[in-house]
């Protein structure tokens, strides 16, 4: 599950240990820890397959009185956030919103042409 977004998450933890980019060098390995679990987290809801699941305790905890304190609690507001950035482009205006939808479409016609070339089966909506 989540193929795209665990590549995603791989890749940047990949490029980290080179020491130009790691921006976690400066931390215990402990705070290490919470941060990487944070990011994949993160990443990890952007998946849409994990959507409903997602909101639905998003939902439940905005009825709880507590406040927000734990890091569970920190993680869904971060995890809300990103889906919100991930997919509000229908909210922008549409000159806009229609050159992302065209850049996007791009991106995945150029997927399909590559997997193609290596002869993969093409993934499906990128032909």
């Amino acid at each position: 599950r989540s193929v795209l977004e665990n590549h995603h998450c791989a890749s940047v933890f990949e490029l980290m240990k080179n020491p130009k980019f790691n921006l976690l060098a400066s931390l215990s390995n402990e705070q290490r820890k919470d941060v990487r679990d944070t990011i994949v987290d993160v990443v990890l809801s952007t998946d849409m397959g994990n959507h409903a699941k997602i909101f639905q305790t998003f939902r439940k905890r905005l009825q709880d009185d507590a406040e927000w304190q734990h890091k569970e609690d920190i993680r869904l507001a971060l995890s809300i956030a990103i889906k919100m950035a991930d997919i509000s482009n229908t909210a922008r205006p549409q000159h806009l919103y229609l050159q992302w939808a065209k850049k996007i479409a791009d991106e995945f016609y150029n997927q399909g042409d590559v997997e193609r070339k290596l002869h993969f089966t093409v993934s499906p909506f990128m032909d």
